[in-house]
């Protein structure tokens, strides 16, 4: 069967629905959308209005399980390395069902955009997409990362690991690493060379 669209949107770590974070919805007329939000509270808040195919799984290097972290109130969500500043936020130890990204449906697409917002994850994700990052299909990934690692956050992805990572499988950035903030995160653009 043709998929209805050829191109496809994969939203990872889709959060809440604010005025700022609705990616999937400003694409839902161009795109098939497959959003991966772990957080149950977040994920049962948006899953009756999501504009596309909505798992309650973490996007990892493998298919199974992760230990992390869970504010059970869903405002802070699921994070897999616990920082300092998540201090107060009534995190709690859980296991989430993950998936990778390669074991999506994503082969019947030509083109493939990757949204990604999940708080040092990010190499993890990327590490279970190598497949489809080889593919020439993904056109641009967007993460939002971090120079350093917040303290107290041991296995945080910084930017350097994500930039070399990426262009290893053939991305560049649209933002030098030596412009990005010391202390702040910041979402940065991959695009093919």
């Amino acid at each position: 069967m043709k998929p209805r669209f050829n191109k496809l949107f994969i939203d990872v770590g889709v959060g809440s629905i604010t005025s700022r974070q609705k990616e999937a919805w400003d694409r839902k007329k161009d795109f098939a959308i497959i959003g991966l939000e772990p957080s149950i509270g977040r994920y049962n808040t948006i899953k009756d209005v999501y504009p596309g195919r909505l798992l309650n799984v973490a996007a990892s290097d493998k298919d199974g399980e992760l230990d992390c972290w869970e504010d059970m109130s869903g405002k802070h969500g699921v994070v897999a390395f616990k920082a300092a500043e998540h201090k107060g936020y009534g995190m709690k130890r859980v296991k989430k069902k993950t998936i990778r990204l390669d074991n999506l449906e994503w082969r019947g697409f030509n083109e493939i955009h990757i949204w990604a917002d999940i708080e040092g994850s990010e190499l993890i994700m990327l590490k279970g997409a190598t497949e489809m990052l080889l593919s020439k299909k993904v056109k641009w990934i967007l993460v939002e990362i971090r120079v350093s690692a917040p303290v107290g956050s041991d296995g945080w992805a910084t930017a350097k690991q994500v930039y070399a990572f990426l262009n290893k499988y053939g991305f560049k950035p649209t933002i030098n690493l030596d412009r990005l903030h010391p202390k702040k995160h910041r979402d940065v653009v991959f695009i093919p060379k």
